[in-house]
């Protein structure tokens, strides 16, 4: 069901990211100063919390 989260994993990081429109998702999926951001965020959270089994970001329209 678009826009709710069923189950976030234990011992998780979870960033959720609503949108207006599926336009705005689309950008931003497609933007490359975010696929960036998201790859230094993930290093971060593994380099700095061990104990952390899962990150997940979920973009929501």
């Amino acid at each position: 069901m678009p826009g709710k989260v069923k189950h976030i994993p234990e011992n998780s990081v979870c960033l959720i990211i609503k949108f207006q429109t599926m336009e705005e998702k689309s950008k931003l999926i497609q933007d490359e100063e975010f696929q960036k951001c998201k790859a230094q965020l993930e290093s971060i959270i593994l380099q700095r919390v061990v104990h952390m089994s899962h990150l997940q970001i979920n973009l929501f329209y």
